[in-house]
């Protein structure tokens, strides 16, 4: 008995070896090319795939040396990509790059030891979704992202998703006061492509501190328990302007004075003007086609500061405040306190604001109480060109 197992198993195997024996060497000599010219023709129109060298290794790993994948303002090169089988239906390919760039004409992001997933539905491009981690992302912007993880859902359809966690993220945005520092612990980006953009940032811990371009030694600093950042590109119809709507929380926020205080929320709306009302998709809006005018307004503007029963809410729209907007700024607003001396006495403390101009709001505050009984003290703020009136008394 236990011979004719032998026997079978003998059998069995050299089947299983002429079998496989073409097999084998149709995944190492035909596969890669034949993967290649399959990505080839499901790139979109404008889309250019070079690779200067393929070749397969022993375990059918797939080595493509010299990628690069160009569009008119896009380039992504990778100087090794290795992608193999594995053992798994719903995760067929993993691919490896110890480094790859991603370049525009404005900017350049590099990534090291990527490693990634590919799930493809239908053995098609369009139901195409990448998962995988990275060690750091960072570009000559002063933005690093440290041990992360990614996925990028529908690569190739009209509706793509993209979901991106990493441990740390650091960033500097150069400002005309001096370089604003972010640190982010804990974050999460989420965004979705359609016919326009929309996203979301969070973070377990956010960290600020903008210093002084004049004097090094001087900072203001702030750091938040947890926050929140949504956002979203919206032209309801042709006829329509393109807005951004905007809004942001910050909760548990404390300075490096020791102030505290228990919520920011920031809400608003940037609107286009100009030839928006023309044909423009969002390609040219991003890519700054002249045909769709620029953002200008600030509309539907809400900033509020809040602790336990204390507040202090400035609201209102601002025409022509964006940068290089090119016209005559206009804001008409409206400035609302509740718990008014002590809110006051916290911020001046924390030394985020500027100690003459916040005084003088204050005494203009202060000396103004409200009709409204959920409101302590009320100040109307209006600006015409570079003229600050409150109460529709100039300032200055």
């Amino acid at each position: 008995m236990l011979q004719k197992y032998k026997r079978f198993l003998l059998i069995s195997g050299i089947v299983v070896f002429i079998i496989s024996t073409p097999i084998y060497a149709f995944m190492k000599v035909v596969l890669p090319d034949a993967l290649l010219e399959r990505i080839r023709s499901e790139l979109p129109d404008g889309v250019e795939l070079k690779i200067d060298n393929v070749s397969s290794k022993l375990d059918l790993a797939i080595l493509y040396e010299g990628v690069q994948l160009t569009t008119n303002s896009q380039t992504i090169e990778i100087p090794v990509l290795e992608i193999k089988p594995i053992l798994s239906f719903k995760n067929p390919v993993q691919f490896l790059a110890e480094s790859f760039s991603f370049q525009t004409e404005t900017s350049a992001i590099s990534a090291s030891k990527v490693e990634g997933l590919v799930n493809i539905s239908k053995i098609s491009l369009h139901e195409l979704t990448i998962e995988g981690k990275f060690n750091n992302i960072k570009s000559p912007e002063d933005i690093v992202l440290s041990q992360g993880e990614f996925v990028i859902a529908g690569l190739n359809s009209q509706s793509q998703d993209f979901d991106l966690q990493a441990n740390e993220v650091k960033l500097t945005l150069r400002t005309p006061q001096g370089p604003l520092f972010l640190n982010i612990n804990n974050g999460r980006a989420m965004f979705r492509k359609t016919d326009t953009l929309s996203g979301t940032i969070q973070a377990q811990k956010f960290d600020f501190e903008l210093v002084s371009k004049d004097n090094p030694n001087i900072g203001k600093a702030a750091s938040a328990g947890e926050a929140q950042f949504n956002f979203s590109f919206e032209k309801p119809n042709e006829q329509a302007p393109w807005a951004l709507p905007i809004d942001a929380v910050l909760k548990k926020i404390q300075t490096k004075n020791g102030a505290i205080f228990d919520r920011f929320e920031v809400q608003a709306r940037g609107q286009w003007t100009g030839n928006s009302l023309l044909k423009c998709g969002f390609g040219n809006l991003i890519s700054r086609d002249l045909q769709c005018g620029k953002m200008t307004d600030v509309l539907d503007m809400s900033i509020k500061l809040k602790d336990e029963n204390r507040f202090l809410h400035f609201f209102g729209d601002g025409f022509c405040v964006a940068p290089d907007s090119g016209c005559r700024q206009t804001i008409k607003a409206k400035l609302e306190s509740l718990g008014t001396q002590e809110l006051f006495s916290e911020l001046m403390n924390s030394g985020l604001l500027s100690p003459v101009l916040f005084s003088v709001f204050m005494g203009m505050l202060m000396g103004s109480p409200s009709a409204n009984y959920e409101v302590e003290h009320s100040i109307d703020v209006s600006v015409d060109g570079g003229t600050i009136f409150i109460n529709e008394m100039a300032l200055f």
